[in-house]
């Protein structure tokens, strides 16, 4: 765990070793006492067509999603 801290205009510093790899742009979210800073990639779509690569959608498993929402639907129609 690093320390940062902010300078006299509210700014964070996050030492080499910190940001090394993360990327430059960043989401600064609030989560209940603290900040959460989430890295931004410099090409979103291309890393999320890299991240989503490896999932295949198959006829099968859209079709077996397809029964069991049916299926739900029916059995909450109280059928």
């Amino acid at each position: 765990m690093t320390k940062v801290e902010l300078d006299s205009s509210g700014r964070v510093y996050l030492p080499k070793e910190v940001r090394e790899g993360l990327g430059e742009r960043f989401r600064a979210v609030k989560i209940g006492g603290g900040l959460r800073l989430i890295p931004v990639p410099d090409n979103p779509v291309e890393d999320l067509r890299t991240k989503t690569s490896e999932i295949r959608e198959s006829d099968e498993s859209v079709e077996n999603l397809r029964k069991e929402a049916r299926k739900r639907l029916q059995e909450d129609a109280g059928g």
